[in-house]
């Protein structure tokens, strides 16, 4: 999950942070949830 985070893909806005928001809660993945809160 944390390979998916603005940060890591070296962009400064928001988006892709967003969308891996909203997959993880479509989703119910807890665990990836969890992950991307550390």
């Amino acid at each position: 999950m944390l390979e998916r985070l603005a940060y890591s893909l070296g962009q400064n806005d928001e988006e892709p942070n967003i969308e891996l928001a909203k997959e993880l809660v479509k989703t119910k993945n807890k665990k990836g949830t969890k992950e991307a809160n550390r």
